[in-house]
């Protein structure tokens, strides 16, 4: 299940699904927000699975990966994640992509797991480590960069972009 044309986030969001749900990825880099002017998400299992979905501009994108879903603690779901943050100088340049230190973290509204078609809300927060060369991260000129922010998606067999 994907939605590779959600229009929902360049423009604010438009209502889609039932009861006027909004699919959108808000997109921080050091807190600052950064607008987004596409997503595209997708949701495989029922029982285990993944959940992936991607935010992104003409120069800066984010890659949320979540896999390998299994049983729920008092408080969620267990599952793995990795969080990968990519930039350019220009759009017909390729990505330069980063994996965050420790994959990062995803967490999913209380007791929410994407195994089932529904609305799927949480955050997620990688940390990076940028240095001039781009190779060296124990370099002392390396500086601390955070990519974060929250995810509203909708996966709804009625949904039209399904």
């Amino acid at each position: 299940m994907s939605n590779p044309n959600d229009p929902g986030v360049s423009d604010g969001g438009s209502p889609q699904g039932t009861a006027g749900t909004v699919a959108s990825v808000s997109f921080l880099v050091n807190g600052n927000p950064l607008a987004v002017t596409g997503i595209t998400y997708d949701r495989t299992g029922s029982t285990t699975g993944t959940f992936n979905f991607s935010a992104w501009n003409a120069l800066q994108r984010v890659d949320v990966f979540c896999f390998s879903f299994y049983e729920q603690s008092g408080f969620n779901y267990q599952f793995s994640d990795s969080i990968n943050y990519s930039t350019r100088p220009d759009s017909p340049t390729a990505w330069t992509t980063t994996r965050a230190v420790n994959s990062g973290t995803v967490t999913f509204d209380c007791c929410v797991a994407p195994l089932a078609d529904t609305v799927i809300a949480g955050e997620y927060s990688g940390n990076f480590t940028s240095a001039s060369s781009g190779v060296d991260k124990n370099l002392s000129n390396a500086q601390a960069l955070t990519v974060s922010g929250s995810f509203n998606l909708l996966f709804d067999p009625n949904h039209s972009c399904h």
